[in-house]
């Protein structure tokens, strides 16, 4: 059997929804390894999970890749998704579709 084939985690686009309290709630996420996505929040996983300069509505939201590693073991300790850009789908201020 084939070992399944994953994007790179840099510069990939997540389908997000932002709700009335600027909550981030992950609507399709990349097609990225499944470790990163064994959390299904977004504080979690590692992307911006609040929002409040934008309405509420659907959103493409691209972010980037970032790692830390520990200085003693050189392992990796932590991993993130800082967001790049974010782009409307549609909001509540507008309803239209994008």
């Amino acid at each position: 059997m084939a070992e399944p084939t994953y994007d790179d985690p840099h510069h990939t686009e997540w389908i997000i929804s932002i709700d009335h309290w600027h909550q981030v709630s992950i609507i399709k996420p990349p097609n990225i390894a499944q470790h990163f996505l064994e959390y299904h929040n977004a504080e979690e996983i590692g992307i911006e999970c609040y929002l409040p300069d934008h309405p509420p509505g659907l959103y493409r939201m691209t972010c980037s890749f970032h790692e830390s590693h520990d200085i003693e073991s050189g392992q990796v300790d932590d991993y993130g998704f800082p967001l790049e850009t974010l782009s409307p789908i549609m909001t509540t201020t507008d309803a239209t579709l994008k």
